[in-house]
């Protein structure tokens, strides 16, 4: 519920490491590890619907609109040097000062994530043919990941109406009016 999940890669390790970089990147933002089932995303934003069942009010988009998206995944793969079949390996990436890494808060009003997400949410658990199924109220974090409040709530005054709105936004910003 509430999330984005945007330029997210499933690379893969055959002798060298393939679908990790812009050139063959191989987007995957959820699924399951054995394709044995699929996910279903709620009032999210993703890239790619691949391994979910397509959510519910959830939007697909190729950009977020992030304010700066510019950091690209690169790894070394190292083989551990007492096992000749380079089956384990250490994977390195460069640890870098976070100006460099980019900031993935809303850039405005016109990314999709702008108020996709909702303040709760009833969740059924259980196989389709069960006649009891455990349903429970799943809330949103009443603060993002900068411990900004959510959801956000404007206020506006038409005459003498006045309305205020409660906005969730998906994903871990929650944008500041």
């Amino acid at each position: 519920m509430n999330d984005g999940f945007w330029d997210n890669r499933a690379g893969s390790f055959s002798g060298l490491v393939t679908g990790i970089t812009a050139a063959d990147a191989n987007h995957w933002d959820m699924g399951t590890a054995d394709n044995t089932g699929s996910l279903s995303p709620i009032n999210s934003v993703i890239q790619t619907a691949l391994g979910t069942d397509g959510g519910t009010a959830t939007t697909l988009s190729d950009d977020p609109k992030f304010v700066d998206q510019t950091y690209d995944v690169a790894v070394n793969v190292l083989p551990l040097r007492t096992y000749p079949a380079f089956r384990q390996a250490v994977i390195v990436s460069l640890i870098l000062p976070p100006n460099l890494l980019g900031n993935y808060h809303l850039a405005n009003s016109t990314s999709p994530a702008w108020g996709r997400g909702t303040g709760s949410v009833r969740v059924r658990w259980a196989a389709p043919a069960q006649l009891n199924p455990w349903i429970y109220l799943v809330a949103a974090p009443n603060r993002d990941i900068d411990g900004d409040k959510r959801p956000s709530v404007s206020v506006s005054t038409v005459g003498t109406t006045t309305t205020t709105t409660r906005r969730y936004d998906a994903g871990s910003d929650q944008a500041q009016p």
